[in-house]
């Protein structure tokens, strides 16, 4: 079993490890989803976004892949989508009224 890769001290600035390798290009060198990033008044809250992420984990360790769709719709990436899908709707339904 994978576990997700945690990190704290999410509220302050990412700084460079003493380390060969940085902790997000490890993570990209073995496909492993980026570090889970929380602030420490997060430790103990029910609803903190860290505990549901373990407990989804861990409960359904099979969709592990998911937190990567999770990660794009953070990043903007389902945005682009949606556009895209939009506009090839619209191609379609211009398309099919032409015939």
């Amino acid at each position: 079993m994978e576990f997700p890769n945690v990190s704290t001290k999410g509220d302050r600035i990412e700084v460079e490890q003493n380390f060969e390798q940085q902790p997000s290009d490890f993570c990209h060198t073995h496909q492993l989803p980026r570090p889970l990033r929380f602030n420490a008044e997060d430790i103990g809250k029910r609803d903190s976004d860290v505990l549901t992420q373990l407990a989804s984990l861990a409960v359904y360790p099979h969709l592990k892949r998911a937190r990567f769709a999770y990660d794009l719709w953070q990043d903007g990436g389902w945005k682009m989508l949606a556009v895209g899908a939009g506009v090839i709707a619209i191609f379609g339904f211009l398309m099919g009224n032409l015939k």
